[in-house]
């Protein structure tokens, strides 16, 4: 009986320090898993794949970093000319007059065009500007549109010529003579000048020709020179090759032609004086 109970309790004790044990050697298990800091977790976070952390690092810079300013396009200077050069344009003749080769051609409209035509293009380069007529049907004498001329650097009259040879083509500037010698010194250059754009402009078959004509008292013999000198301005009397010329009426008789002509005239007048472009 006494061997029984012996058992019974040997085995009651046995059951409970397993029950005991158990869960001391789990919780000691758990412990030992457990990293210490500044050891195994550093060496885990040196382990680590440095490839997963760079997007995340992107991202941050991406937040970080300022945002780039865009530049603003320079505003271009602009062109202020320090000379101020006066040019008086006069369109020869008014209303319909001198017809060409073509009857649809008048010299006084062709001029009173390419006259306004020049001093839209003159003021691209900052000329002062001024015309001797107000429309195209307004006369008055040559005398008085020469003088129109006061206080002004150049006075240019706008012409194209006739002959009673149809081969007849060359340009002709016809400037203030040496009466007064300054005036001529003045005249002579830019007249030559426009006279072999004319030609380069129309391809005139014959060259360009540069005129002075005088009265027997010395004075000059066109009106409109005559009353630009009274007042000491040098003036160009421009004629555009000959109407009476089948072929250069027939160029005169296209705006376009006009147009280009005046954009000539221009460049040669600006670069004359020292004019810039400014429009």
């Amino acid at each position: 009986m006494n061997n029984v109970k012996r058992k019974i309790i040997a085995g009651i004790l046995a059951v409970v320090m397993v029950v005991t044990l158990v869960p001391m050697m789990a919780f000691a298990a758990d412990e030992g898993n457990q990293t210490q800091p500044g050891t195994d977790a550093a060496q885990e976070e040196e382990n680590k794949d440095p490839a997963a952390t760079e997007p995340e690092q992107q991202a941050e810079q991406e937040e970080t970093e300022p945002p780039v300013e865009k530049k603003k396009p320079k505003k271009k200077k602009r062109v202020v000319n320090k000379k101020k050069v006066k040019i008086m344009l006069d369109a020869g003749h008014a209303g319909r007059y001198n017809r060409g080769y073509f009857r649809r051609y008048y010299e006084s409209q062709m001029n009173w065009s390419l006259t306004n035509y020049l001093k839209n293009e003159l003021k691209k380069y900052g000329f002062t500007v001024g015309m001797t007529k107000k429309s195209l049907w307004q006369d008055m004498s040559v005398y008085r549109r020469g003088k129109k001329a006061r206080g002004y650097h150049l006075f240019i009259s706008i012409h194209s010529n006739w002959s009673g040879s149809k081969r007849a083509d060359y340009p002709l500037a016809i400037v203030s003579s040496k009466h007064k010698k300054k005036l001529y010194k003045k005249a002579q250059p830019i007249g030559k000048k426009l006279a072999n754009q004319i030609r380069a402009t129309m391809r005139t078959r014959q060259k360009a020709q540069v005129w002075i004509k005088r009265q027997r008292d010395g004075r000059d013999w066109y009106g409109v020179i005559r009353g630009a000198a009274a007042v000491n301005v040098p003036a160009v009397i421009l004629e555009h090759s000959f109407h009476s010329n089948p072929s250069k009426c027939k160029w005169l008789m296209k705006e376009a032609n006009l147009k280009r002509m005046a954009a000539a005239e221009a460049k040669v007048l600006a670069k004359h004086y020292g004019m810039k472009r400014v429009k």
